[in-house]
């Protein structure tokens, strides 16, 4: 224990001075203050932090009992003993109530007060311990705790590390496995793809592959040549949706400005939308009935990406997400991507097949039409020309038996030079190397040129009459070309009208059309020959194309005339088509070619041919 020290607290002088001696000879090292006043004493209590304080009750002023008070508000661990004289019990009483240690009895019994002050010191100095233990326990339970929260936060931060760790362990290992499955899909898918060589069953393969392996349902639509779009298959995971997937067929991705088919054929880009709400639904929809079947199939994502092969796209792969409920995301694209880039490849080799196989086919029937035609002039032109021989050998040779001989050849040579030249233009064409030479004509005195020369190889049986052909009709044109054209259609005319009847040539004019067309010229060429069958239109303009009653009565033609025609036509920035009220019924040939303004400069001749 450290040596006391106290606060004695009395007015009578010679009490302060025998209290401190005596204390000092009892307590070893006792540090002994004194004071003569209750203002003093707080003066000092302020400023000293004492083991006790002894205090007389009865003092001028303030006495004990409000210094006992005074002391308790500011030092209330520090003891204080107060001394008071015989007949004071009341003041003794209010002492211990107002939280005196002791009241000293005067007399004052000098053991007992120096054994209560012993106790009262070492009581303060016990708690004054304490609570420095205290402090010191509640400093270490701080550090504790300090230690504790922050190995908490340690632990906590290395279990999120670990945490971490573990969450990009399993997310590389499951990038890991789906990469995998990607990569074995489309090792199953190449041989799949490239095991037909017929489109169609590589579209039905694709469609197959893709639904429910990437989609719910998904749809393939095909860019046409003439760049319309085509919706070429149509497949649902689900068998009881099949034929409700199939109706998208009424409905192509051109009906809707916004659909993303038609951004992927126009640019070429992938489109990804993760998420489709129902307003980004209605915008891809043509109708209410469209949308009410895109609702019935369900759309919660899709993605659309190009079929492209060799720089060319083909059309589009779409893919759609509907009950599975998964979302599409990058990886998704590039699994589709790659999907689709396989696919284009199988489909253009077979495209590229069965041009081949249209090509080689073309051929033979170009070898089997044109070695016919070929041998009918030759047979004639040698057929005459051994028939003039043996004439001649046997004395009979004649002037009249000559002319018709050499007619005759000379027939067989200009049917022979139309094929050979026939075939040159569809060679020239195909090569792109057919030059015209347009240049200001009257299509009215061209008209009225071939109609004569031709009217001289009529027979009797066959009749033609021109109308329209009397005023200038001034046009921008190859002239020469032009002739080929009215030629081949007046020859045809004549060749299926084998029982003769008549021919009409009819020229006119229309005006500029609602939609801001140019005016035109338009050229009518009818007879009452064959006709055409149903279907047939469109088909005899194709290279070697002829109607089937044609080809039935066995009528000589390559059947190339009408596809030149219709080559010349339309790089004059005209068209050409044929109508006809059926077979037997005669058809009719229109010619539709742009008037120039009536102030330019006509060509003087519109009737002979160049060597071009």
């Amino acid at each position: 224990m450290t040596a006391p020290h106290v606060l004695i607290v009395d007015d009578d002088r010679a009490l302060l001075q025998a209290l401190p001696a005596a204390l000092r000879l009892r307590l070893d090292g006792v540090i002994v203050d004194t004071c003569d006043s209750a203002p003093a004493a707080l003066e000092r209590v302020a400023a000293t932090d004492y083991d006790a304080i002894i205090s007389d009750i009865k003092m001028p002023g303030m006495d004990g009992l409000a210094l006992l008070a005074a002391i308790g508000e500011r030092r209330p661990e520090t003891p204080v003993l107060l001394i008071s004289g015989h007949g004071e019990h009341e003041l003794a009483v209010r002492a211990l109530r107002g939280g005196a240690y002791d009241l000293i009895q005067k007399p004052i019994d000098r053991d007992y007060f120096v054994a209560t002050l012993r106790r009262a010191v070492q009581t303060r100095q016990l708690r004054r311990e304490v609570d420095r233990q205290r402090a010191a326990l509640e400093r270490h339970n701080d550090e504790l705790e300090r230690a504790v929260r922050e190995r908490t936060r340690e632990l906590r931060e290395t279990n999120a590390a670990r945490e971490a760790a573990f969450a990009r362990e399993r997310a590389a290992h499951a990038a890991a496995e789906a990469a995998r499955q990607r990569l074995a899909f489309l090792a199953a898918a190449g041989p799949r793809l490239a095991g037909s060589l017929d489109s169609q069953e590589t579209l039905a393969t694709l469609t197959d592959l893709a639904a429910p392996a990437l989609a719910d349902w998904c749809a393939i639509d095909m860019l046409e040549e003439e760049g319309t779009i085509r919706r070429a298959a149509v497949a649902h995971a689900d068998p009881a949706k099949q034929e409700l997937a199939r109706a998208l067929r009424r409905f192509p991705p051109g009906c809707a400005p916004d659909h993303p088919v038609g951004r992927v054929l126009e640019g070429g880009e992938p489109a990804l939308a993760p998420a489709v709400a129902d307003e980004t639904l209605a915008a891809l929809a043509c109708d209410a009935e469209h949308l009410a079947l895109l609702r019935q199939l369900g759309v919660r994502s899709y993605m659309a990406v190009p079929l492209a092969a060799r720089g060319r796209t083909l059309g589009a792969l779409l893919l759609v997400v509907a009950e599975s409920g998964r979302r599409y995301d990058a990886a998704d694209l590039a699994l589709a991507g790659e999907l689709a880039h396989r696919a284009a490849i199988a489909i253009d080799n077979a495209r590229l097949y069965e041009e081949a196989r249209e090509a080689i086919r073309t051929r033979d029937q170009f070898l089997s039409v044109a070695s016919h035609e070929l041998r009918t002039p030759v047979t004639t032109i040698r057929g005459y020309a051994e028939l003039l021989l043996r004439a001649r050998a046997r004395g009979r040779f004649d002037e009249d038996r000559l002319t018709r001989s050499l007619g005759a050849i000379g027939e067989a040579t200009q049917r022979l030079d139309r094929l050979t030249q026939d075939l040159l233009d569809v060679s020239r064409l195909r090569a792109g190397q057919l030059l015209l030479r347009p240049q200001p004509m009257d299509l009215a005195a061209l008209v009225r040129s071939v109609a004569g020369r031709y009217r001289d190889h009529l027979g009797a049986h066959h009749h033609l009459t021109v109308t329209g052909a009397d005023d200038p009709c001034p046009v921008v044109a190859d002239a020469d070309r032009l002739d080929q054209v009215l030629a081949n259609l007046l020859e045809n005319a004549a060749k299926y009208s084998p029982d003769g009847g008549a021919i009409e040539v009819v020229l006119g004019q229309d005006g500029a059309g609602e939609d801001g067309a140019p005016p035109g010229a338009v050229l009518t060429v009818r007879d009452q020959g064959i006709g055409l069958p149903d279907g047939a239109a469109e088909a005899i303009f194709e290279p070697f194309g002829r109607a089937a009653n044609a080809a039935h009565r066995q009528l000589p033609g390559l059947g190339l005339g009408l596809y030149i025609c219709r080559n010349l036509v339309e790089r004059h920035g005209g068209r050409i088509w044929a109508a006809s009220p059926g077979e037997g019924r005669g058809t009719t040939f229109h010619l539709w070619l742009p008037l120039t303004a009536r102030d330019e400069p006509l060509a003087a001749e519109a009737g002979a041919r160049s060597d071009g």
